[in-house]
Formats: structure tokens, sequence, C-alpha cells
């Protein structure tokens, strides 16, 4: 057994020498073409997307010549196609005390570093892009899906400017600089207003300054513009849902389950929109409908306890809310609400159990306080229900006020 362990490390040991022969070979057959050929070679091993290839073209080119600036570009560009972001921000950094007036550089290294959450650097490198002269370039850039992952847009340097806006605007949004992020896409808006994405990302800016009105507005353009804008048509649907506007909310959800009926949360979204327009019966085959796409998320399983409550089906309600406690035992909204059915089943001492839970998890939970208080009251426990419904009252549960002077003065 050890004499086999001694060959095969042996065979790994040769193995790594072979390889490291072979890559020092490659870069001394690598070193016998010029920078300029070197270059070229990386280059057309970067347009068929070889990216390792181009990087051992362009190391070769800069040992020859320390000074080729673009191979600082390319190489950075390369070594981000391949995840390796610290890198590629090296190569940015030694390009732009190099030259400064790198254009793509410039840009290049503002998206990498609001890609990287690096807001503040990312925010200096953009306005220095707006600030300098743009010469011809056919240089390429993916813009990423800027709230979400991947890429979705392609652009160049030249005539950048708008999309150097969107990313102010974004970087500023994401400072919770909302005034000058709305000041920026305004900007990028009046441009090109026919980009959706420049009004969804003004729209959360508007909901980050309170401005519901604005940011519905803009949501409702861009979906205009791009009916299919799953962002914009999120964003509109959650705030109809916190607004009480059921029927734009209910109408939102409906077109974008037309588009893809395997939305989970648009089904759990319309049918919180339903269950606010008194529809129980629809929000729970909506509430079914996102059970069956996502049996673990507990928010599914409350929603649809509640719409079986608000249908005076207690016990179908009691087993949701007990699902929804399986699969998070700490989510206190839940023992609040199975004790409520409890009551309304007669079933006061499980019920107060339950309200215990959801004040263990959530100690200024004043409705919990409230309704054990009134629990314990008609459990015939006046004492602990006074001291409920005190801590209710300080805790901003304002109805408990006159129920509090009766019960604590008996």
């Amino acid at each position: 057994m050890f004499s086999k362990l001694i060959v095969f490390l042996s065979f790994l040991l040769l193995s790594f020498i072979h390889t490291g022969l072979a890559q020092n070979q490659r870069r001394q057959d690598l070193l016998q073409y010029s920078a300029e050929k070197n270059y070229q070679l990386g280059m057309k091993a970067l347009d068929n997307n070889n990216f390792e290839k181009a990087i051992d073209h362009f190391d070769a080119c800069l040992y020859r010549d320390h000074l080729y600036l673009e191979a600082y570009y390319a190489r950075a560009t390369a070594k981000e196609w391949l995840n390796q972001s610290k890198a590629a921000l090296t190569d940015y950094n030694i390009l732009l005390e190099l030259a400064p007036e790198h254009v793509e550089g410039t840009m290049a290294r503002g998206i990498l570093r609001y890609n990287q959450q690096q807001y503040e650097p990312a925010k200096a490198d953009f306005l220095r892009f707006l600030a300098l002269p743009k010469g011809e370039t056919n240089t390429v850039f993916f813009r990423s899906s800027l709230f979400e992952a991947g890429t979705d847009k392609i652009m160049t340097a030249q005539g950048t400017s708008v999309e150097i806006y969107n990313y102010l605007g974004l970087t500023h949004t994401k400072l919770n600089d909302f005034k000058l992020a709305i000041h920026y896409f305004d900007s990028a808006i009046q441009i090109n207003g026919r980009e959706p994405d420049y009004l969804t990302n003004r729209g959360i800016a508007h909901e980050g300054l309170g401005d519901i009105g604005a940011a519905i507005a803009d949501y409702e353009k861009a979906l205009q513009l791009d009916p299919g804008n799953a962002l914009a048509s999120y964003n509109l649907g959650v705030l109809a849902v916190q607004t009480t506007h059921s029927e734009l909310a209910i109408k939102t959800y409906t077109e974008v389950l037309k588009k893809d009926p395997t939305l989970a949360y648009a089904y759990t979204q319309r049918g919180i929109a339903k269950m606010e327009s008194g529809d129980y019966s629809g929000a729970l085959a909506d509430y079914d409908s996102a059970i069956l796409l996502d049996k673990s998320n507990p928010e599914n399983w409350l929603n649809r306890g509640l719409a079986k409550e608000k249908s005076e089906d207690f016990v179908g309600a009691y087993s949701d809310f007990s699902q929804t406690i399986h699969l998070k035992p700490d989510h206190e909204k839940a023992y609040l609400s199975r004790a409520n059915v409890l009551i309304k089943l007669d079933k006061y001492e499980e019920a107060i159990q339950n309200y215990d839970m959801a004040i263990f998890y959530h100690p200024s939970y004043g409705l919990a306080y409230f309704n054990r208080g009134i629990a314990r009251y008609n459990n015939q426990a006046s004492t602990a229900a006074c001291h409920d419904l005190q801590k209710a009252f300080e805790l901003g549960i304002k109805s408990a006020g006159p129920i509090l002077k009766k019960v604590c003065s008996n």
C-alpha cells in the first residue's frame, strides 16, 4: 500500500513538472513574437472567446513592452469574462495610471466597480468619463442587468453618456441618495425616453423617496414600452398591493401570468390583491397555485391560511398556519394567526399558548398582547388580561384603551 502511494505521488510530481515545463515552453514560444504580434494574436483569441489563450498573448505582449496600453485594457476584458474581477481591476488601475484619459478604460472600470458594489469609486469613474473627450471607437460593452443577474444590452463608449447617466442614477440609488439618482435618470430619459429600464430604475428611486404615485407612473410607462419587463411588472404589482390598488394589482399580475404561468410570486401577489378586494375564493385559488409551485415558502401557507380563515374554514386555516410554523418555527405572525382561529374554535388555552410563542419570538408584538389579553379575560384570568392590555396600549394598540378601563377596573 505504501509503495503504491509513493508511486502515485511520484506520478503527480512528474505531472506537475511536465505541466510546468509545458507552460514555460509555451511562454518561450510566445516571447519569440513581437509585442504587436502577441497583441494581435491575443485580440484574435479574445474575438474567438478563448480568454485564457488571449491572456497568455497579452502577458507576452506586456513582457515585451510594459507600456503597451491596449494590452492592459484587453487583458482586463479577458479576465472579466473569466470572472477574475480583482485581477481585471488591477489591469484597469495600471492602464489609467499610465493613461488617465483612456475613455474605454474609465468606463469599464466604473462598471466593474459598480458590479463589485464599490459605489463611491464607481461614481468617480462615471463622472470622470463624462468629462473626457470621446473619440472614434467601436469597443463593445455588455451592460449588466442592473437589478438582476446577467447581461441584457450591448453598448459602446462612443455616445454612451446616456448609459453613464443611468449608471450614475443606479449608483446614487445604491447610496440612498434618491434625489440625485432621479436627477441622473431624468438626464438619461431626456436623451432616450424609449428605454424602459431607465423608467423602471427611476421608479425605484421614486419609491426610495416615498413618492409612490410617481413610481407607479414610471412603471406603467415602462410597461407601455416593454410589456414583458419583468422588474417593472413585479414592482408595479407590489406597489398596487401595498397601496390597496387591488384592481391594478390584479390586472398587472394577470398579465405577468399570461406570459409565464410558473411564477409563484405572481400568484401570491395576485392572491393578496384579491383578498384586499374581498374575493376570498379567488385568493384561495391563487394561493393553491403558489403552493403547488413553491411548497417551501412559508408565506404561501400563511396567506392561504388567512384566506381560509376569511372563508370560515377554521380547521383548514389552522392546518396551513401549522405548516407555516413547521417551515419557519420563529414565524410570530403564524402563531398569532393560529391562536386567532383557536379562539374561534373555543380553544382558549391552546390559543393563549400560541400567543405566548408569538410574544416569545417578537417581544414588542402589541397585537399579540392585545389578543392574549382578550383571550385571558374570556378565560376568567382578569389580572393577567389587565397586564396584557396595558402592555398592548404601551406598544401603540390604541383600541386597547377602552377595554383596558373595563378589564382593569374589575
